[in-house]
């Protein structure tokens, strides 16, 4: 008796949804804040991506290198955002706003 598998599809059309919203966000909004949310948001959909690819192995295997690259990734990207933040709370301290297109204006 094979178990209850969600289908691949489903995961492989929300990592699309999560590209999707991500791309979204970080091509409309200039909020520096909801930047950093659109590129976690791609991020996640690499991450579920892959993960989907690794368990399509056929047999019901998962293969525990992507699990591993993914955690790795995770860590890493946790890393990237909070220089992220740090870079925003410095600049909304220097100038008020949190808006993309004032970040033109530190050259000066």
């Amino acid at each position: 008796m094979i178990p209850y598998l969600v289908p691949l599809e489903y995961f492989l059309l929300t990592a699309v949804f999560l590209y999707a919203i991500g791309f979204y966000i970080m091509a409309t909004k200039r909020n520096m804040i909801k930047f950093i949310i659109g590129l976690e948001l791609l991020l996640d959909g690499a991450h579920l991506n892959f993960v989907t690819f690794a368990a399509a192995w056929p047999g019901f295997v998962v293969d525990p290198l992507a699990q591993s690259l993914v955690i790795i990734s995770i860590c890493i990207g946790g890393g990237v955002i909070a220089v992220g933040l740090a870079f925003i709370i410095r600049a909304y301290n220097l100038r008020g706003s949190l808006d993309i297109r004032k970040l033109n204006e530190l050259r000066h």
